[in-house]
């Protein structure tokens, strides 16, 4: 998996990400912690490509350090000019 992300993170000339918003929550029948994150992703590959999509993590937090994601992404549609 390592080998996976490094090789996808140096095809990447940049990356930005802009939070919208994050809530903290807690599970009172398991007595869990969770931070939820709202976010845009912008990916710039070497190449010139631009990506972007949209992401909602949750994020379970135990002893002060995330356990748990679950990531949901909601690509976009490149720009059209007309």
């Amino acid at each position: 998996m390592v080998k996976v992300f490094q090789k996808y993170r140096d095809s990447l000339s940049s990356s930005k990400i802009k939070v919208t918003a994050y809530v903290g929550l807690h599970s009172t029948d398991k007595n869990t912690g969770w931070v939820c994150v709202w976010y845009k992703q912008t990916d710039t590959y070497k190449t010139g490509k631009v990506d972007s999509a949209y992401y909602e993590d949750d994020n379970e937090i135990v002893k002060g350090k995330i356990a748990w994601i679950n990531d949901k992404r909601q690509a976009l549609k490149p720009d059209v000019k007309k």
